[in-house]
């Protein structure tokens, strides 16, 4: 009877065990998470000055997450900014800004936004939550526009959520500034935060090399081909040829292109190249002689007090030294002179 009810409450537990999984896996089926690719987002803030003019800057580490659900709508929206990492264009005021009068960026790295709720009105929405910032944390609503899906040119997909809201310095404890005639402030409360964040799954966003590859008519028709709108066959029958990939020369090639061209047509350049050339071999040459002979008391001062050099290790020691000359002679050789 004991085996059958300890049987019977392992079978329990692990009857709840497989409920919990399944129902992660069933959460995790129905929503999505993306992340932000920060090589097109941008977070952006504004802050009046002598009520005439503003001050403009940015934060340039940040990230951030937003949860769709099973119909691909917001459920929850999260991100977090490196308060170090705002630039206003002018290096005393950013570390004016850094400093314990404004953000204290040494105590408190992080400003973070985690929504509670999450209300929607066709492609814009409004997310309710809390800030934390200096330490406190603050009700916030962040309204913001989310696009259709869309897909770039290497078949990666990506949602663009736009946003605008205010807030005030005074309830955030930013309570630093100069009064003006008037009884009126050199900075203003109203702080306009703004930007635009690309979304895109987390294990498959665009990297940001492949907006450095060429732009070429074969690059445009293998982006064709690579995305299902032409194949091979419908771009050699179109065109009558055949799609190559572009040979790309060697670094040894283009280095002797120039070694063949304008350096030899520069007699001046070609003088200096080769003083200077002469000088490094002279330098390394010294060196590593007094490298040897270094090496060489430092062996003998190690194994025998009375060497000679005449003794198997003294004749060691100056092979060594001799070594040591020719592999530099060849380094030189190769890297200088070939």
């Amino acid at each position: 009877m004991k085996i059958c009810a300890r049987f019977a409450s392992q079978k329990g537990w692990l009857v709840k065990l497989l409920f919990s999984l399944l129902v992660l896996f069933s959460f995790s089926l129905s929503a999505e998470t993306l992340r932000t690719n920060p090589d097109h987002s941008e977070i952006l803030f504004q802050i009046p000055y002598l009520k005439l003019s503003d001050v403009t800057g940015r934060f340039k580490k940040f990230s951030g997450a937003l949860e769709l659900s099973e119909k691909g709508m917001p459920q929850r929206l999260e991100f977090q900014i490196q308060a170090n990492s705002l630039d206003t264009g002018n290096k005393l005021r950013d570390s004016h800004l850094r400093g314990q009068d404004f953000l204290a960026t040494q105590d408190h790295p992080l400003i973070r936004f985690e929504s509670q709720k999450i209300t929607s009105s066709k492609s814009q929405f409004f997310a309710s939550g809390t800030l934390t910032f200096l330490g406190k944390s603050h009700p916030l609503e962040v309204f913001f526009d989310l696009s259709e899906v869309v897909t770039d040119t290497w078949s990666k997909k990506s949602r663009f959520a736009k946003f605008d809201f205010s807030l005030s310095r005074k309830k955030l404890g930013l309570d630093w500034n100069k009064t003006l005639p008037g009884e009126d402030f050199l900075l203003g409360d109203k702080i306009r935060v703004w930007g635009s964040l690309q979304l895109q799954p987390g294990g498959a966003m665009t990297h940001p090399t492949k907006h450095m590859i060429p732009d070429t008519p074969y690059a445009r028709e293998r982006e064709k081909i690579l995305r299902g709108e032409k194949t091979e066959s419908e771009f050699s029958s179109s065109t009558g040829k055949t799609l190559e990939v572009p040979k790309t020369p060697s670094v040894k090639e283009m280095t002797t292109k120039v070694s063949g061209s304008s350096f030899q047509e520069d007699p001046r350049g070609r003088a200096l190249w080769w003083f200077a050339f002469g000088v490094l071999g002279l330098m390394g040459f010294f060196s590593t002689i007094i490298i040897g002979i270094a090496f060489k008391k430092w062996l003998h001062k190690r194994t025998i007090k009375n060497h000679s050099e005449t003794s198997p290790l003294g004749l060691l020691s100056d092979l060594v030294i001799i070594l040591v000359v020719f592999i530099y002679a060849v380094s030189l050789w190769e890297v200088g002179w070939g």
